[in-house]
């Protein structure tokens, strides 16, 4: 009899699979029974923004859903062949380095968004996205056109509610 650990789902015949632990991980609450499903590790995202070190970069989205930032890959510190796992989060794709991850670190700096995420977000190619890499995190978030208009406009709309102070 092997044994496995409490977070993997079991398999038949041995232990869970890469594939199994990511699919449990990525479930939505209903969808496994709950002695499988768990979530990934991440910080909340609004405490990461806040900490005031994010590295921003934008970015266009190729046929191929990638996206080419030196700025962002240096940043995070991620090598090629580094494994990275991702989730989508609050609007957004997070990218997270992790050992037994579904997508490498490619040689050239650029990060390739798996297309049922772009579909979710609705990122088609020629999108631009915006990337924003917390280093401190080894996190690197992408968010679609609509969520930086979004961002961009409660900014302004917060900004005008105080009045007409620097006129």
């Amino acid at each position: 009899m092997s044994a496995r650990s409490e977070d993997q789902p079991p398999r038949p015949g041995g232990a869970a699979t890469v594939a199994q632990r990511v699919v449990a991980a990525l479930a939505l609450p209903g969808q496994l029974p709950p002695e499988t499903a768990r979530p990934l590790p991440l910080p909340a995202l609004h405490l990461v923004v806040q900490d005031g070190s994010l590295v921003y970069d934008l970015g266009s989205v190729d046929i191929s859903g990638r996206v080419a930032s030196l700025l962002v890959v240096t940043a995070v510190g991620w090598e090629p062949g580094d494994r990275l796992d991702l989730v989508i989060a609050d609007g957004a794709i997070v990218f997270r380095r992790s050992s037994d991850g579904l997508w490498p670190v490619t040689q050239r700096p650029r990060i390739c968004i798996p297309a049922h995420a772009r579909h979710q977000l609705g990122i088609s190619q020629g999108d631009q996205v915006l990337l924003a890499a917390a280093p401190a995190h080894s996190l690197l978030i992408v968010y679609p056109a609509g969520a930086l208009n979004e961002m961009i406009t409660s900014y302004h709309v917060a900004h005008s509610r105080g009045g007409h102070e620097h006129e």
